[in-house]
């Protein structure tokens, strides 16, 4: 389908001379209108780090009668929007790591069905792949080439405390082996990149737009000249970069606001802060239908983040490391979890209390996953990994229930969401591992 005739388009001659264009059809952006508004499907991933206290996370009872543990009580609210998994193992993690770093393992693996990759340092300290790689594509940008085509952004991937040295454990999205996704850390300068630069309304913007339009028309012409100059390798990286400039002005072309709310632009260095940002602007994405895919990484892969707001001053990573013989730092660990679950339900919060064009809510038409990088964090163990599935993602998830599948892959898991989402995944990632889709989510 071709691309839309801008708007701003104009008849450029010598001299730099340039003529208006009226009004023309060519200008319609097709199949889109203001009445489609959050009804698209969409995949929203949320990641936490260092496992969790497995007795402490487990519902009890059944299917449709379950009750929800400690660390999962905030979402009691959501127990009909939510299908709690539980027993499900990251089974390339166990069957076929690629490394012996139980972190590179398990944040490498969630959302990458693969064996990891070594790098060219090698093996390094405590056995981390210093600069290795996630084996293949991450489920959410498998997702994103899917049914990215037609949005703003294919996917949009936030994080906080997510910059320790390893590439692997400080990454969970991958375009491909070596080609992480770096997560956007830095929540006023996602604003500037998602919304325009430092504004907050949308006649600023609209400015803002216009002068990112500009740089890209600017500088072609210099772009032209210089490319039949140079040599061959310079062509291509000439050619690399104006292509991340003509993706910036697809991007601004397809950004259509309408009447969509702007969150707060906000700059600050507390990670509560940022996770607070980070999650608003996700929800404004949702609602503005910026992208299919929304991803928050809630720290890196052993993260060592210390929780002062919950009066506690040791490390994450190291408490999970305590023994659970350890009462102190299990209690602690469960403080931790069940506050990463108030920030689910405050997500599931927001995505439900915005109606969607068709006057269902935006959850309505999520997929909403909860993931870790472990199952107990203690033991390093990728079995039995917590996740929680929310979201009706257009009535194809049947909710409201507690699953217990012994020993079913994360796989088929990712296999299941992708066919709630309308695509054709019959299985997902290593074949010799995961041949099927759990289908059990799907109504």
């Amino acid at each position: 389908m071709p691309r839309p005739l801008s708007r701003r388009a104009v008849l450029r001659g010598a001299g730099g001379i340039t003529v208006g264009l009226p009004f023309l059809s060519a200008m319609l952006r097709p199949l889109r209108s203001h009445a489609d508004t959050g009804t698209q499907k969409r995949l929203i991933v949320f990641f936490t780090p260092n496992g969790t206290i497995p007795e402490a996370w487990r519902p009890t009872g059944g299917e449709r009668d379950f009750t929800l543990s400690t660390i999962l009580s905030p979402l009691e609210r959501h127990r009909s929007d939510i299908i709690v998994l539980d027993g499900i193992d990251m089974r390339s993690a166990l069957e076929f790591p690629g490394g012996a770093n139980g972190h590179d393992s398990g944040t490498g693996h969630s959302l990458t069905p693969w064996s990891l990759i070594e790098g060219p340092s090698g093996v390094g300290e405590f056995s981390h792949l210093w600069d290795g790689s996630a084996g293949g594509q991450s489920f959410d940008q498998y997702v994103a080439d899917q049914m990215g085509g037609s949005h703003p952004f294919a996917s949009m991937v936030w994080g906080v405390g997510c910059d320790i040295e390893m590439a692997i454990p400080a990454r969970i999205s991958w375009k491909a082996p070596f080609e992480p996704v770096r997560p956007m850390q830095e929540p006023a300068a996602a604003f500037d990149r998602i919304f325009g630069s430092g504004v907050s309304d949308a006649a600023s913007l609209e400015t803002a737009r216009a002068q990112r339009l500009f740089v890209v028309d600017a500088v072609l012409a210099d772009y032209q000249r210089l490319h039949a100059r140079v040599g061959s390798e310079d062509r291509a990286r000439l050619d690399a970069h104006m292509e991340s400039l003509f993706e910036l002005e697809r991007t601004v072309e397809r950004l259509d606001l309408g009447s969509c709310t702007l969150p707060d632009r906000v700059d600050s260095s507390d990670l509560s802060e940022i996770g607070e940002a980070n999650l608003a602007m996700m929800v404004a994405a949702a609602a503005c239908d910026l992208s299919p895919v929304l991803v928050h990484q809630w720290g890196s892969g052993q993260s060592s983040r210390a929780f002062t707001e919950l009066g506690q001053s040791e490390g994450h990573h190291s408490l999970s490391h305590a023994p659970l013989t350890d009462a102190t730092a299990v209690a602690q660990l469960i403080e931790i979890n069940h506050w990463y679950a108030e920030r689910f339900a405050d997500l599931l919060d927001r995505l439900k209390g915005l109606e969607a064009g068709d006057g269902s809510s935006v959850l309505d038409h999520c997929a909403v996953l909860w993931c870790n990088e472990l199952g107990n964090g203690y033991t390093h163990d990728p079995s039995s990994v917590p996740y929680v599935l929310a979201g009706g993602c257009g009535g194809t998830l049947d909710t409201g229930r507690f699953l217990q599948l012994d020993g079913r892959g994360h796989g088929e898991l990712f296999a299941g969401i992708g066919q709630a989402l309308g695509l054709e995944t019959e299985s997902y990632g290593m074949p010799e591992v995961f041949d099927t889709a759990l289908t059990e989510i799907l109504s």
